[in-house]
């Protein structure tokens, strides 16, 4: 079996593309491994990799986030490469190119983008241009509404943290430029009003008491911006 590294912000993509290749491991017989990287997991890692299934002489082991804040990650695969196991390596964010190179020789490397339309969605939500805004959600009907609502979460905070204290944000410059243009049509109150709204169609989602659906409820949100 080959090793993959799945990475970048495209999280519904990336996840039905591992789901895919945990499903063809199976296929052959293959047992699956899976471990969310944690440093104090190191050394169940490392055993993980040298250990063969227990009923197979095939196994999948499929790491997440492993190079997250994590200066060792290299070194680490390195090691747990010679231990036999095919491995893959999930990642939410973009892996910088100085890994992949050093990766693309032994991983097939995919790269999961978000969506052109997705970005525009995201900085058209401000004041007084919800229509703006619904056109490119309705033009985003495909998408997932979870992950929609998340990222839509995810924006606002940066958002806030942007007008609260800019100097602690480490981003591209021409990022956090947009990012305070943005965040200076709003007040303070307006964007932690409407992060507690995001925060409260999360919440009732998760315990399915929403009337309608998740991506009906953004539209009738978004629409009073």
């Amino acid at each position: 079996m080959k090793n993959y590294l799945l990475h970048g912000d495209n999280h519904p993509a990336s996840r039905k593309n591992l789901s895919e290749i945990i499903n063809a491991a199976r296929t052959k017989g293959a047992g699956i491994v899976q471990i969310e990287w944690k440093s104090s997991k190191k050394a169940e890692l490392l055993q993980a990799a040298q250990s063969q299934g227990m009923f197979s002489s095939l196994q999948l082991l499929v790491v997440e986030n492993i190079f997250t804040n994590n200066k060792e990650a290299l070194e680490i695969v390195n090691g747990i490469e010679k231990g036999g196991s095919s491995l893959v390596f999930w990642e939410g964010k973009t892996i910088p190119p100085s890994i992949i190179s050093k990766l693309s020789k032994t991983f097939q490397v995919f790269e999961f983008k978000l969506p052109v339309l997705t970005f525009k969605f995201l900085d058209s939500i401000y004041p007084r241009n919800s229509k703006t805004s619904l056109d490119y959600l309705e033009k985003m009907e495909d998408q997932e509404a979870d992950f929609l609502l998340i990222m839509l979460s995810r924006h606002i905070r940066f958002l806030i943290w942007v007008k609260e204290d800019p100097g602690t944000m480490k981003v591209a410059v021409w990022q956090k430029g947009n990012l305070e243009k943005q965040a200076a049509k709003f007040s303070t109150e307006q964007l932690y009003e409407l992060h507690g709204k995001l925060l409260e169609l999360d919440r009732l989602n998760k315990k399915s008491q929403l009337i309608g659906s998740l991506m009906e409820n953004l539209e009738v949100l978004i629409s009073t911006l």
